[in-house]
């Protein structure tokens, strides 16, 4: 769970259809914000959420296909408001493809604000024979790229 503003921003699992985004302002009532993982229904939960340079940063897992269940790099969202997301590692990703470029990273389960630098941690799959290990990517400026 994330807030921006005034919103609470959370995220659901759903490994057959892709994640659902919801949102509340009083605590209450909840709407939704997106379902289908953001367009891509692999991706089967929301798993980070960071605050950094006025906007918020979603990170999510990719659980892949039957033949390749750890080889579809997860996606990486960014919004100013917490209503409307947009790509930046994914399918349409402005920044990078899926797992920033690197399939094996199946998703981000962290994020850290740390001196004005967003750090993002991806995860691979442990007992697959080609993995490479976890990566550390870095975000300068909320507007910007990625660093590795």
């Amino acid at each position: 769970m994330a807030t921006i503003s005034t919103r609470f921003i959370f995220a659901t699992t759903n490994a057959t259809d892709g994640f659902a985004l919801y949102y509340t302002e009083n605590g209450t009532s909840y709407d939704l914000l997106a379902s289908g993982g953001l367009g891509t229904p692999r991706q089967a939960y929301g798993w980070s959420f960071a605050e950094f340079g006025n906007r918020l940063f979603f990170g999510t897992y990719n659980q892949g296909t039957l033949f390749s269940p750890f080889n579809d790099g997860a996606g990486l969202y960014r919004s100013r408001d917490g209503l409307n997301y947009f790509e930046l590692s994914g399918d349409q990703g402005f920044w990078s493809d899926e797992g920033f470029g690197n399939d094996q990273n199946y998703g981000i389960p962290s994020m850290a604000v740390y001196r004005d630098r967003l750090y993002l941690g991806t995860a691979q799959c442990y007992f697959c024979l080609n993995r490479q290990g976890l990566e550390i990517w870095e975000v300068r400026d909320a507007n910007c790229g990625l660093s590795h």
